[in-house]
């Protein structure tokens, strides 16, 4: 038996996968205590299995749920295990999303300077993703010989660069014109 599971789980008969479909069902039903029971188990699954990004999907979704239901500390708990699992494995978007809700958890505690600094990192991240998208396109224009919409978009991600303070990023978008 897997621990945190259920004796029906040892040997599933839903995936994690599934369990998380489920679980998110269940709470945009309202049902908050089966979408945390469902949490739960996908959680145990995919840690049995080495699913780090599962593990961590689950992890932050229980952090959620007990966001929503008044358990902020709780929450807090899950959202930062959920935030170490991310950048564990390196899924940016999906830490700073976590960031953003443990700004909420704060927000909630009255806590706002601590909510204010979690929600810059969190806007940080999804910015430095959003020019590391940009420079992706301007290196498929520039490569399938679209040169001034490449140089255009590696202008305007250099200028995003320049804001974020990153020299190398900046430096990438000179390297493509």
């Amino acid at each position: 038996m897997l621990p945190g599971c259920p004796e029906d789980v040892s040997v599933p008969a839903l995936d994690a996968a599934e369990l998380l479909r489920q679980a998110s069902a269940m709470a945009d039903a309202g049902d908050l205590s089966g979408a945390e029971q469902a949490l739960v188990r996908a959680r145990a699954l995919f840690a049995h299995i080495g699913d780090i990004n599962g593990e961590a999907r689950s992890t932050a979704g229980l952090g959620r749920i007990a966001l929503s239901m008044g358990s902020v500390e709780a929450a807090i708990a899950d959202l930062r295990e959920a935030r170490r699992l991310y950048r564990l494995n390196g899924a940016r978007l999906a830490e700073a999303q976590v960031l953003a809700d443990l700004g909420d958890a704060y927000r909630i505690q009255g806590q706002y300077s601590e909510a204010g600094g979690l929600y810059l990192e969190a806007a940080r991240m999804f910015e430095r993703e959003a020019a590391a998208a940009m420079r992706a396109m301007a290196d498929v224009a520039r490569l399938t010989g679209q040169y001034r919409q490449s140089a255009q978009i590696y202008a305007e991600t250099r200028v995003r660069y320049q804001a974020l303070r990153d020299p190398q990023g900046e430096a990438d978008c000179l390297l493509g014109l």
